[in-house]
């Protein structure tokens, strides 16, 4: 270990330049493999994974949204209510019953003697209600709505835990009356939204549609959405004819959209691929650069070690033993290009974090997989020169100097 070090120093000592450039371009090397792990890591995986993860964008559902619009210009508030359950029949008669369908009002709660003001009420009803509105964030206690309770018209509502710890403290909710918009309903579930920041006020509790329908028939509906189930090849073409259907049944005051998680999802995944694909391809022509350049630096090593290999071989050195020697330098120089290009690439993942206020880091399994990287790319640029050292004859070594 001695004489490799020895030998590693003497290098450096002879040809400082070269050995600084094969250093410095595996670890350029390494610090785009860790962004490309950094990538994957955080902007990919925290962000586009969550959207990956949502129910509504792993199989071909389309979103319908119906709004009342204004006739007088949006300075003018608008008039009129819209029908939900027509809304609903109309999508049931093209395409079987929705997924889900649901409303939304601001409405003051009451718990106990609180009041709690501009709480959004969000009516949900169908078969995959439970799964496509609560899928936002997890149960934290509980249960979420279901079918039944909006077949049976029950009063019972879902709250966020924000309003839970608010309007309890450290009782238990589940069980107990709330009031919402001046009626009872009974809290059966506790849920954590994700998307909405930590300091956010906005609050959304969920009722069943029925319930909402049959206690709050004096507050207008302004706008309803609705998921429906199709399929990969009738994706487009069902939700253009969805806004023809609605607009057609609805009238020129409504406008109706329609989008799809699901294409988005597609999209998005395909943009992922295209980032790692060329984050990665940049990663491996560093990799390969400093390939080269280590080839460069060993065989002139070699070149200039002619007397020392034919002192060496005379004396009864086997070529194994000159190949070792350039293999072992190879990934000594190896390890230093992988701590070189760590620090690089840490460096650079903080200074970008701060820059764009984002959380971009690596794992110990990307940082394990950097070494091992430059490891395998150093002594694969030393194969060649060692080759040569093994092919050289002591006498002609000898002669040559």
């Amino acid at each position: 270990m001695v004489d490799l070090l020895g030998q590693v120093l003497l290098t450096i000592a002879r040809r400082p330049l070269a050995y600084l450039l094969a250093v410095l371009s595996l670890g350029i090397g390494v610090a785009a493999f860790l962004c490309v792990g950094a990538l994957n890591e955080g902007l990919l995986g925290n962000i586009y994974g969550r959207f990956f993860s949502d129910p509504k964008s792993q199989e071909p559902l389309f979103h319908v949204q119906v709004r009342l619009e204004p006739e007088k210009g949006w300075a003018v508030p608008v008039e009129g209510s819209l029908d939900v359950r027509e809304i609903e029949r109309v999508l049931w008669e093209q395409f079987g019953r929705p997924a889900a369908v649901s409303t939304s009002n601001w409405l003051d709660t009451k718990i106990e003697r609180r009041v709690i003001t501009e709480v959004m009420v969000r009516a949900v009803s169908g078969v995959r209600a439970d799964s496509l509105y609560l899928a936002e964030g997890g149960v934290v206690k509980g249960r979420p709505l279901n079918s039944a309770d909006d077949r049976e018209g029950s009063a019972v509502c879902v709250i966020p835990q924000r309003l839970a710890e608010v309007g309890f403290g450290t009782e238990d909710p589940i069980g107990q009356a709330i009031r919402i918009g001046g009626w009872q309903f009974r809290v059966v579930g506790v849920v954590e939204p994700e998307g909405i920041s930590p300091g956010s006020r906005l609050l959304i509790m969920t009722v069943p549609l029925s319930a909402a329908a049959e206690r709050f028939r004096e507050q207008p509906v302004r706008q309803v959405q609705a998921w429906v189930s199709s399929t990969e090849a009738e994706l487009t073409s069902d939700m253009n004819r969805a806004e023809k259907a609605l607009g057609e049944k609805l009238g020129k005051s409504v406008g109706v959209g329609t989008d799809s998680w699901w294409l988005e999802a597609r999209k998005m995944r395909r943009l992922a691929a295209a980032i790692r694909l060329r984050v990665g391809l940049l990663a491996s022509l560093l990799l390969l650069a400093g390939l080269m350049g280590m080839v460069s630096m060993l065989l002139a090593n070699v070149s200039g070690r002619m007397q020392e290999i034919g002192v060496h071989r005379a004396l009864g050195a086997t070529q194994w033993r000159q190949a070792s020697g350039v293999l072992c330098e190879a990934g000594v120089t190896g390890l230093i290009g992988a701590a070189v290009g760590i620090m690089f690439g840490l460096g650079i993942l903080a200074l970008v974090s701060a820059a764009f206020q984002s959380s971009l880091h690596t794992t110990p399994w990307w940082l394990a997989a950097a070494v091992i990287a430059s490891t395998v790319t150093a002594l694969l640029a030393g194969t060649i020169p060692a080759r040569a050292a093994m092919k050289m004859s002591p006498v002609d070594a000898l002669r040559a100097q």
